[in-house]
Formats: C-alpha cells, sequence, structure tokens
C-alpha cells in the first residue's frame, strides 16, 4: 500500500508508504548502503515486514516516509506507527504513566528504529548530493504535518547514529541516554593478547570456560557467506522457537520461521554462523549463533540451542565471535541486547541515545525540563559499569 503525496516543497515531492516491499530496493540502497549500520538496507527490512515479524498485528504499521526529485529518491526515513512500545528496547513506561495522568493519549507513536533490532546507526537517508540541514528540515516538517494530521502523540527516533543528535536538535528534537555493551578492538594480534588484558582472576575464569567445551568433546565452527550451509537458517529458526517458548512463557516471540527463510533468500551475502557440534559423533548442530557483518564490525543477533551445557552461551555467542574479530582485523563487536554477563567478558558500556518530540506541550515541557537530570543519572550507571570492568588497571 502506497498513500498519496503529503507535500510539495517544489521541486521535491513526498511518499508515505505502508510496506518497504513498495518501495524501489535500488533507489533505497543507493541512500542506505553508504552507511555503516546494515539493518537499515531493504533487505533486512523487507524480511522483518514480509515474513509478518514487524507487522500491524505485531505492533509495527510501516509507514516509510520517501522524498523525490524528478522521480529520484533523495531521501528515505524507515518509520513505524507503534500502538505499544513492544521489540522497541527502549524503556518508555515512565512517560506512558506521566501521559496517563494528565490525560493524553501516548499512543499511537511514530518510531523510527529497525524493528526488533536494537543497533545504534539510525538516521535519515539522504542523498549525499542534497544539504542535510535543509532535506532533514523537509522531512521533519513532513512528519510533523502527518503526526498532527493523525493525531499522533510523539515521533521518537531510536538507536540514533551519534552524528545525526546535533542535527535534530535543531529541530527541536530532545536527547535521551541509554546504553549498551560493546567489544572494541584495541589492536589486538590474537585471543591470547586479548587476555592479557584481563586481571588475573577474571583471566582464569575465561581460559576455564574456553576449556570447559574441549573436555566436553565440543568444537565450534564459523562459516559466512555461501559456505553457510542452507540448513541452518531453518534449524535457528526452531532453535529461536523453542528457546523462546522455554524462556517467555507468556509467548512474546517477535520472530516467525519465515524470516529466517528470507534473510538466506536476501541476506545470505552479510551473514555469519558460528556451530557448535559434537566431535565424538556426527550429528546436527547441538548450537547455533547468527551474526551480521558490515564494514569491520559484527553484529550478534540470534542463538539458541537444545542442550544445557555450561558455558556453552559464552563461548558460541562472545568468545568464538571476539576471536574471528581480532583474526579479521574487526574494529568492534556489538553482541545484541541484554548485559548481565557482558561486562565480565569485556564488553564496555556504551552510550546510546533516542531522540523525542512530543506534540501535547505539556509532555514536552516535562521531557525537556527533566531531561538533563535522567540523563546524567544514566551516564553515572555507565561509569560505574565500566568502572568495575575485569582489566587491568
Amino acid at each position: 500500500m502506497s498513500y498519496s503525496k503529503l507535500m510539495h516543497y517544489k521541486p521535491y515531492t513526498s511518499e508515505w508508504n505502508g510496506s518497504i516491499q513498495t518501495i524501489d530496493k535500488g533507489q533505497w540502497n543507493k541512500l542506505a548502503l553508504p552507511l555503516k549500520n546494515p539493518f537499515m538496507e531493504w533487505e533486512w527490512l523487507y524480511s522483518l515486514e514480509s515474513s509478518k515479524s514487524a507487522s500491524p498485528e505485531k505492533g509495527w504499521q510501516p509507514n516509510h516516509l520517501t522524498l523525490f526529485e524528478n522521480n529520484r529518491m533523495i531521501a528515505a526515513a524507515p518509520l513505524y506507527l507503534k500502538m505499544n512500545s513492544a521489540g522497541e528496547y527502549i524503556y518508555d513506561l515512565d512517560w506512558l504513566q506521566l501521559s496517563k495522568k494528565i490525560k493524553t493519549p501516548y499512543y499511537p507513536k511514530m518510531v523510527g528504529m529497525t524493528p526488533l533490532t536494537p543497533v545504534p546507526g539510525y538516521r535519515f537517508l539522504i542523498d549525499p548530493e542534497y544539504d542535510e540541514m535543509m532535506t532533514t528540515r523537509i522531512m521533519v516538517n513532513l512528519i510533523n504535518q502527518y503526526c498532527k494530521q493523525h493525531k499522533i502523540s510523539g515521533c521518537n527516533f531510536l538507536f540514533v547514529d551519534d552524528t545525526w543528535i546535533s542535527v535534530m536538535q535543531h529541530m527541536s528534537f530532545v536527547e535521551w541516554k541509554h546504553y549498551t555493551f560493546q567489544w572494541r578492538n584495541n589492536g589486538y594480534q590474537s585471543f591470547d593478547d586479548y587476555l592479557r588484558s584481563f586481571n588475573a582472576n577474571q583471566r582464569k575464569n575465561i581460559k576455564r570456560e574456553r576449556k570447559e567445551l574441549h573436555k566436553q568433546h565440543i568444537e565450534l565452527n564459523i562459516y559466512h557467506d555461501d559456505d553457510i550451509p542452507s540448513v541452518f537458517y531453518s534449524k535457528l529458526a526452531d532453535l529461536y522457537i523453542k528457546n523462546t517458548d522455554r524462556y517467555d512463557p507468556s509467548g512474546n516471540r517477535y520472530l516467525t520461521s519465515s524470516f529466517f527463510d528470507l534473510l538466506q533468500s536476501h541476506y545470505n551475502h552479510r551473514s555469519m554462523f558460528i556451530s557448535a557440534c559434537s566431535t565424538s559423533r556426527s550429528e546436527e548442530p547441538l548450537a547455533l549463533a547468527y551474526f551480521v557483518y558490515k564494514d569491520k564490525i559484527l553484529y550478534g543477533r540470534y542463538w539458541g540451542t537444545d542442550f544445557d551445557i555450561p558455558f556453552l552461551h559464552f563461548n558460541v555467542c562472545y568468545y568464538a565471535g571476539i576471536e574471528w574479530a581480532i583474526e579479521n582485523n574487526f574494529q568492534g563487536f556489538d553482541p545484541g541486547a541484554g548485559g548481565a554477563h557482558k561486562p565480565r567478558r569485556g564488553f564496555s558500556a556504551k552510550p546510546v541515545h533516542s531522540l523525542h518530540y512530543f506534540y501535547d506541550w505539556r509532555l514536552q515541557f516535562l521531557l525537556v525540563k527533566h531531561i538533563d537530570e535522567i540523563n546524567s543519572l544514566e551516564q553515572q550507571e555507565i561509569n560505574m559499569l565500566n568502572a568495575n570492568l575485569p582489566f587491568i588497571a
């Protein structure tokens, strides 16, 4: 479904699109491919939407904005209308409760992010031949007009590119600080070289956890691009569904099995698997972890196993990824959402940001009034987490 043109900014025209499928892949990717974030590319968004993983039934109504000059796409923004906050990984319950107190609707809201993918780097896709500030202002004006016309509570850009913050602050958007865990390659020559950066106690713990797989006759293997066995995608889908049902009985399963089939068809070129297999007998993988990579950054996305094996998760999802990143001279590794076990394995807390604008003046006033204190508290937590990393001082 493609909505009619909304507004003319001579010589530009704009469109609201109810599906990424209605947007020309080549024109979209011409704008998206130069970005570091691989999850803004047409194929990833298509896989999420066409598989019904990001769909109106799941709370994600696609509403992408595109801007043209003479049929040439010069800017685009992946946008979704939300009637809940599920799958955003930005926890805005306090703002929801506040909106109830002042008796103003919080939903629907406009959200700019890649659904179910908490990876920093969101921004408008803009042709570099066009002035960024001018084009951004046109896009923001279009979004503001649409939201006001359709009684949308606010516009929220999540996990944004750090370099985009100052641009959007000129448009009255307010920065809200959060954090995620990331690993940085400080010029390590090998995994042993990386281990030497830890204090003696944690170095010993990691070595013990790594040896545990050898004791249980389990080996790890890495596959990427055309080397990936085709059965891995269906196996990962099966493991994902089983693990989600096991650890979240409420049924909060975001991804459908067809999402993994579409990744095989459309995203194999950016994919990597780490498999854990028994060396004592020939079997299908005991565990699988799925990663995406682009521009020397590795992204951990999904994993699953049928077996409760000590330290298997740490080895498959963290250590093997770090070792591969070092061997291939990668700059960093974003292991995905969650954080309880990551600092002990060398992932530091890194600030990430969202940008918000409420169309109800009371909510916007309260956001502006309290955001500095909120961000200060968040920075204190980041500092505390990083002060306790198990590295040699």
